[in-house]
């Protein structure tokens, strides 16, 4: 079984269900928050995505501008010209800190032995995103003048 569907199955067999529509599971920050201990125990790891997705009444809508992207790789190569790359920009003093620091916390490398770097940098996206969380849901309610909704919340894929 690989990476991701045993994070999944953990993830479920912990406790409360995850949210399911059209055939795709939703995780609630809460549940994800046991992530690092499951990788911990199960002492493996890979490539990990972690897309947020603002659901409301019957809608959807990605902030995917707070994905996690976890990739695993044989050299790490430098944050600087990521950001460059993401961005655009040809030097990292154009790029506006608020952007820096998304990019800093939702974009990471790890060598293939370290699971160690994985956990921490896990822990370290799942604390970002729980000080957004409140943000993000009270900026799609602003932006979009949501009013009288009976469902609303922040949910998270695995991919």
């Amino acid at each position: 079984m690989n990476f991701l569907k045993i994070c999944i199955n953990e993830l479920i067999n912990a406790g409360e269900k995850p949210f399911q529509r059209q055939n795709k599971l939703y995780f609630t920050l809460n549940q994800l928050k046991i992530l690092p201990i499951i990788i911990k125990k199960i002492q493996t790891f890979s490539d990990l995505k972690i897309n947020p997705y603002y659901l409301f009444d019957n809608n959807i809508v990605e902030p995917y501008e707070y994905a996690l992207s976890i990739c695993v790789v044989k050299e790490i190569t430098s944050k600087i010209n990521y950001f460059l790359s993401e961005t655009g920009k040809k030097d990292i003093l154009e790029i506006n800190k608020n952007i820096l620091i998304l990019l800093d916390n939702t974009y990471y490398e790890v060598l293939e032995n370290d699971i160690d770097s994985f956990i921490v940098y896990l822990k370290k996206y799942l604390n970002f995103i729980s000080n957004k969380e409140n943000i993000i849901i009270d900026s799609f309610r602003k932006n979009m003048k949501l009013h009288n909704i009976k469902f609303d919340g922040i949910f998270y894929e695995l991919t």
